[in-house]
């Protein structure tokens, strides 16, 4: 079950990330970051037994695929993800 008052927080502190005016390095990086804790956190509230993971050793694309294979992303989006991945990793 989502708890719509952890995403709230998730979102929020997102957005704080981008108050400060820095590098545009500093920002794909913090971005890349953000997202990747949002993923982390919908992953863990949608798996029964998330403990189990080490979320952070699995990569940002596979991530992006478990939330698709669990229903809980539209297979649609996965070029965007790649697409910020791959500026991420420039």
């Amino acid at each position: 079950m989502v708890n719509y008052m952890d995403s709230k927080f998730a979102i929020e502190t997102f957005y704080e990330l981008f108050d400060k005016d820095e590098s545009e390095l500093s920002l794909v990086i913090k971005g890349h970051f953000a997202i990747d804790s949002i993923i982390d956190e919908v992953l863990h509230m949608a798996l029964d037994n998330s403990n189990s993971l080490e979320l952070k050793r699995i990569s940002f694309i596979l991530k992006v695929d478990i939330l698709i294979s669990l229903g809980l992303l539209n297979a649609d989006c996965k070029p965007l993800f790649n697409n910020i991945n791959k500026v991420r990793n420039k």
